[in-house]
């Protein structure tokens, strides 16, 4: 029935961008909606509203929150060629604190403030972000920190002599590489791709 069966609702917001009235922050057809850009420790207020093609409900009860505080400096530091250190500032009164990845992947839940990621792949991109609680309540979070692994090392190459024409070519194995590329300069021209080599 048209009259009964809501097609979309709106989401209002008091406080968003330090606006004391309600402000309409976006409307969608199912049951969540994500709010971003939020300033830590503010208050919001929120409230929704059913529509149809009949008309618009009732507001739905208020909701309040207090977003958390900031948990500083957050620093991301490369490891290894496969692993990432994390590390941030003490909260007051944090008993462990929530390691995550952009996508709201749980890394670790560590009492210290750091942590080490591994099992990571060298020219990936990697986005985490901290979050402190007490016994049961979130009380500060992190900024969200991204940082792409690079190799650590590099091969070092050596010429074996064949014969007059022919050379081979050898390096030492770089940690978590899986294939060498090899490239050739000819007198003065610029280097030239050649072939790949797997590990």
């Amino acid at each position: 029935d048209k009259n009964t069966r809501a097609k979309s609702y709106d989401v209002y917001c008091k406080g968003y961008n330090g606006n004391s009235e309600y402000q309409l922050l976006g409307s969608v057809s199912n049951l969540t909606f994500k709010v971003s850009d939020l300033q830590p420790e503010k208050t919001y207020t929120f409230y929704v509203v059913a529509k149809n093609e009949a008309g618009i409900s009732d507001r739905s009860n208020e909701v309040e929150i207090i977003t958390p505080k900031v948990i500083s400096n957050l620093s991301l530091e490369q490891a290894s060629n496969n692993s990432l250190r994390v590390s941030w500032n003490p909260v007051e009164g944090a008993s462990s604190y929530y390691v995550y990845n952009y996508d709201g992947y749980l890394h670790s839940i560590v009492e210290e403030t750091t942590a080490l990621i591994n099992s990571l792949r060298v020219g990936n991109a990697y986005t985490v972000y901290v979050v402190a609680k007490d016994k049961s309540n979130v009380i500060a979070a992190s900024e969200i920190k991204s940082i792409t692994l690079k190799f650590q090392s590099k091969p070092k190459l050596s010429v074996e002599k064949i014969s007059s024409t022919k050379f081979k070519l050898k390096w030492t194995a770089v940690e978590a590489a899986n294939c060498y590329s090899i490239y050739e300069k000819y007198n003065n021209n610029d280097y030239k791709y050649l072939t790949s080599v797997e590990n």
